[in-house]
């Protein structure tokens, strides 16, 4: 069923504490745009352009250079549902949800006309994360047997992707944040995992941080955690040492918190 979806774009001013209970606290609404998208599901902005997965109704590309004048300028229809989509300079990727058919690979160097140029054959993806060429990617690896991987992959050839190395997991990591030597992965039910991949050929587990709560975002600043967790509200953990990771507070507002964004010392929740 196709509904009446609208992106907003607000405009964050100063808010000089580090999450800010008041319901619209600096933060004044500056442009927004209705359109029969299904879901604004996920939105990667790049340069005058945001990329919107909007599950059953494709990508849509949004000049936002006027937020005032909010302009659809591009549409992909998959024909199939598009939630996640991953960046690599002027191509993204999408593994669509629990898809059979691999990775889908699709050209945005010109926003107007984004074309899907190949279907990657890794099937099954989870979760994925984009540094550089390499993408570290959670996923099941046989239709019939399976078997549960954390795997590091080249795409600097990203039509014959390369796997460079990879860890077995006990279950399939929902969600991958990587910084500098070390890769954070989400693992419903047995919380988090921290992996050492200096070596791409073979990453090892460093630690857990077990927690029972299920996990709707992940990302990292400055040492630090941030898990957003719905009605459960933001868990921010410690990860300095990252062989002892440690819960250092818990925020939990009225409403649910599904995704975060980190700026300098401001925590931005929705």
């Amino acid at each position: 069923m196709k509904m009446n979806i609208k992106l907003n774009v607000i405009a964050l001013l100063a808010i000089p504490i580090l999450l800010c209970a008041q319901d619209n606290f600096g933060i004044r609404k500056v442009g927004q745009l209705f359109d029969t998208w299904s879901s604004a599901y996920e939105v990667i902005l790049d340069g005058e352009h945001a990329f919107v997965a909007t599950r059953f109704t494709g990508l849509r590309i949004v000049d936002v250079s006027d937020p005032d004048n909010l302009q659809q300028v591009g549409v992909l229809d998959l024909k199939e549902d598009i939630e996640n989509i991953y960046q690599m300079d002027t191509l993204l990727f999408s593994p669509g949800s629990g898809s059979w058919q691999g990775i889908s690979v699709i050209n945005i160097a010109d926003p107007t006309s984004p074309e899907r140029t190949t279907i990657l054959p890794i099937t099954i993806v989870r979760s994925m994360f984009i540094r550089d060429t390499i993408a570290f990617i959670g996923r099941y690896t046989r239709p019939n047997q399976f078997e549960i991987r954390f795997s590091i992959y080249n795409f600097s050839n990203f039509e014959e992707p390369e796997l460079i190395g990879y860890m077995e997991t006990p279950i399939v990591s929902d969600l991958i944040v990587v910084h500098e030597s070390l890769a954070y992965l989400y693992q419903r039910g047995l919380g988090l995992m921290i992996v050492d991949i200096s070596d791409y050929t073979n990453p090892v587990e460093v630690s857990r941080f077990e927690f029972e709560t299920r996990i709707a975002s992940m990302r990292y600043s400055d040492g630090i955690i941030y898990l957003a967790s719905w009605y459960e509200g933001l868990f921010i953990v410690d990860v300095n040492d990252p062989e002892q990771p440690e819960l250092l507070s818990t925020y939990r507002p009225e409403e649910s918190i599904k995704d975060i964004a980190i700026t300098d010392t401001l925590a931005y929740v929705k």
